[in-house]
């Protein structure tokens, strides 16, 4: 019996994260950031910040914070807006996460 739901047609993926609600999954490559479906695998939207490595949602899951070299980017999971400048930092960030609250 075969359970596989759906296979994601990305490339050279670095990470890939559940959203808090289990309804999206983001995967991130060395140049995209893909969102899925969580139940079907369906392909949700893309953003293209450059490098991308360890991406997370923020508890709610309405944002999704992104890494490029040494800088952090803020993403809006419905809009695909940044909510800020990217913030530069003067090392390569290694990992971060979302406050429990989110802010």
């Amino acid at each position: 019996m075969n359970n596989h739901i759906a296979t994601l047609n990305a490339r050279n993926v670095t990470h890939l994260e559940f959203s808090p609600d289990g309804s999206t999954l983001v995967s991130a490559s060395t140049e995209t950031i893909h969102l899925w479906d969580g139940k079907t695998g369906e392909h949700i939207t893309s953003f293209i910040p450059g490098s991308s490595r360890p991406v997370t949602f923020s508890p709610d899951g309405s944002r999704l914070a992104s890494i490029s070299g040494a800088s952090v980017w803020l993403w809006d999971t419905e809009t695909e807006a940044h909510h800020n400048k990217p913030q530069s930092h003067p090392l390569m960030v290694q990992s971060f996460e979302f406050s429990p609250d989110g802010s």
